[in-house]
């Protein structure tokens, strides 16, 4: 039985499509000219956003960071009932984490903007020494927890995540409403929605 668990946010807690195409939009349209409709990439957030930019001839990320800072309010919850379910989770005395790919300060924000931040113990951004699919920064929250990675979990909805996962040698879990279309390794579990891992522990 699980007494840990460590969150993806990006995709698996927080639905960023909307705020990562505005944000892109807006970017390119500052600096070439271009008008795009707002819902230009919303299939194309599993692209990182610096891949997307150069396609337009910029190599900076700055714009973007300001832009997505301006329209975080775009930001929601996947699964409306995520507070209740981490609310019961810490009463049991599960501890919770977040480990990242995007900056702290993103992170941060993006808990904040849907009210999550509260909720857990640790909150772990971008190492540019132990990005996923390394699981140095699993690990790190684990050692900081006092878990051992028998009794912990990662949940994510990409296939770096499950990779990492299986590579901290805790579970991988995905989430239902992945828009992955592939995936290298296998999760030990799909949860339809956060309220399944109560039955995990």
């Amino acid at each position: 039985m699980m007494n840990c668990f460590l969150f993806d946010v990006d995709g698996t807690l927080v639905d960023t499509r909307e705020l990562i195409s505005e944000s892109l939009v807006e970017t390119i349209g500052d600096q070439t000219g271009q008008k795009l409709e707002k819902d230009s990439f919303l299939e194309d957030v599993h692209i990182s956003p610096l891949a997307l930019l150069k396609r337009y001839g910029i190599d900076s990320l700055d714009a973007y960071w300001s832009n997505y800072n301006r329209y975080i309010g775009l930001a929601r919850l996947f699964d409306e009932g995520t507070p209740e379910v981490l609310d019961e989770l810490r009463k049991r005395e599960i501890r919770l984490g977040v480990v990242s790919s995007l900056r702290k300060a993103q992170v941060e924000l993006l808990l904040n903007r849907v009210g999550l931040i509260s909720h857990f113990q640790i909150v772990l951004g971008y190492h540019r020494h132990h990005k996923k699919p390394h699981p140095g920064q699993i690990q790190s929250a684990l050692s900081s927890l006092g878990v051992p990675r028998t009794k912990a979990a990662y949940i994510g909805d990409q296939d770096v995540d499950l990779l990492a996962a299986k590579r901290a040698e805790v579970t991988a879990i995905l989430v239902g409403w992945s828009r992955a279309k592939s995936f290298s390794c296998q999760p030990d579990h799909i949860i339809k929605s956060f309220a399944e891992l109560l039955d995990l522990v």
